[in-house]
């Protein structure tokens, strides 16, 4: 998924599995598939449908992916376990907008994710805590 040419955490974790990102155009933005490949099976799975790629908060070599769908209603913040393929829903967001900016990052303990919010052109690095639902906001200068 990332290219790893900006640091970004890689979407893997370390039983040999990575996230990889179906785009059925070349519009960054438009919703795709999201699959996992087991390097050592030598399979892909598929995992979900719709979702927007350029959002997501990988875990790096951990065993968590994060990622933003949007379900009709609202936003929610979807978690795949690498291990077990489970999907589990860990929040909703409010559905007047798509919040996260940019590709985030997810803390190692899979509790936090962090990402950009912009107000104004003006952007802020966002701290999500999942298990509170809070935020936190740091400012840049």
């Amino acid at each position: 998924m990332p290219t790893n040419i900006y640091c970004e955490d890689p979407a893997c974790c370390q039983q040999n599995r990575i996230a990889v990102f179906r785009l059925p155009t070349p519009v960054d933005t438009d919703p795709g598939e999201l699959w996992v490949i087991d390097l050592q099976q030598l399979q892909s799975i598929f995992v979900d449908k719709d979702i927007v790629w350029f959002r997501s908060f990988p875990q790096s070599y951990g065993d968590f992916f994060f990622y933003q769908k949007f379900n009709g209603i609202y936003w929610e913040i979807k978690k795949l376990c690498f291990s077990t393929l489970e999907l589990e829903t860990v929040c909703h967001l409010p559905a007047n907008a798509m919040p996260y900016e940019t590709f985030g990052s997810a803390s190692g303990c899979g509790r936090y994710i962090a990402n950009l919010i912009s107000y104004d052109d003006i952007f802020n690095v966002v701290v999500f805590d999942l298990e509170k639902k809070t935020e936190n906001h740091y400012f840049r200068t």
